[in-house]
């Protein structure tokens, strides 16, 4: 998740000590590939000695292991989109007003290819 963008860290701790992430990164790790995990031990468990289980089995991981990271990095983008940079933002420049002429007003400019004809 850090990838992406800036965290803010203190002079104590070292970069990705921030127990809320590393809480939220093994929930995370742990939610999706329990349910996975066991779903690939039952299906070798039970067609074991079969051709072609094990290449399916592993096939299954696979694809499993493309949706992980297609929906962690989904989550770190949106997290970093909604936290931001955290970096302080650029002064504006200041504009000069615009000078107004004494009694003047102001013309319109027509473009060289419509002039009035």
């Amino acid at each position: 998740m850090r990838t992406f963008y800036e965290i803010e860290t203190t002079r104590g701790t070292p970069p990705g000590a921030d127990p809320r992430v590393t809480l939220f990164l093994q929930l995370a790790v742990l939610a999706f590939w329990t349910p996975c995990g066991a779903i690939d031990l039952y299906l070798l468990w039970r067609s074991w000695g079969e051709a072609g289980a094990a290449p399916f089995v592993f096939w299954l991981l696979f694809r499993q292991a493309l949706v992980f990271l297609a929906l962690w990095f989904t989550v770190a983008l949106s997290h970093g989109l909604m936290v931001g940079r955290r970096t302080p933002a650029e002064p504006r420049r200041r504009r000069r007003p615009r000078k107004v002429g004494s009694g003047q007003a102001g013309s319109i400019a027509t473009s060289r290819y419509n002039r009035g004809q």
